[in-house]
């Protein structure tokens, strides 16, 4: 597979981003692409959904530099923002001979292993609920879509987010629930790069697969757009 980071993207464009990679994947011979970003703040609400599930009026969301958006995934309700690793993975489930349950549940083992290595305990809810917890709270969510087989969205690693912001929503419709960052738990900022180098090894480690860095520009030059557009 794969691997590249883009950095800080507007969310509507690293959507389309998915879109472009996943009909190239349906409709030719294109590899899998595991894209590693970051998101200016987005409120963003699953197919399952519910828009009660957002804190506070649009226009105070929109003063507050937050963005709402309905999206094809599965899950409720989640807040994307500076501070949050997201990982999109864009590959052929069928063909890479996952089931659909064994996916899910392998990216919340990249974010487990992922916090282990940085020091932080993180395990499943023992109740199934989706995502990846610790002591102190809800500390990675995990979402995805599948047409045809080809994935799209994935998870969303907290690590530094504004608190101010995550009190926006109920967390993936959890009432009671709290979302957290790793500062919170060791006191300290992990750098970002640290953090995408070890989910890079740890989801070649979960999938076995061979993860190879590919260059952003050449991503984005294979699909006929310009780097420029994605880089809001």
């Amino acid at each position: 597979m794969y691997v590249t980071d883009l950095g800080m993207v507007e969310y509507d464009r690293a959507w389309e981003l998915q879109r472009l990679i996943r009909e190239k994947k349906i409709t030719s011979e294109f590899p899998d692409f595991i894209i590693f970003l970051e998101h200016y703040p987005v409120i963003t609400i699953g197919r399952n959904g519910a828009p009660s599930n957002i804190l506070g009026d649009p226009d105070e969301l929109s003063k507050s530099g937050i963005a709402v958006r309905r999206v094809d995934r599965g899950g409720d309700v989640t807040y994307h923002g500076p501070g949050q690793l997201v990982c999109y993975p864009v590959i052929d489930v069928r063909l890479r001979r996952f089931s659909v349950v064994g996916y899910v549940a392998g990216l919340e083992e990249v974010m487990i292993r992922t916090l282990e290595d940085v020091g932080v305990k993180a395990f499943r809810d023992p109740g199934g609920r989706r995502g990846v917890w610790c002591n102190k709270g809800k500390i990675g969510s995990v979402g995805i879509s599948l047409k045809r087989w080809v994935s799209n969205h994935g998870f969303a690693l907290n690590y530094n987010l504004n608190k101010a912001h995550v009190e926006k929503i109920v967390p993936c419709g959890l009432r009671g629930e709290r979302m957290i960052s790793v500062v919170d738990v060791l006191g300290k900022i992990i750098e970002r790069e640290d953090l995408v180098s070890r989910a890079v090894v740890r989801f070649a480690d979960v999938f076995n697969v061979e993860m190879v860095w590919h260059d952003a520009s050449e991503l984005l030059s294979f699909l006929n757009v310009k780097e420029d557009y994605y880089r809001s």
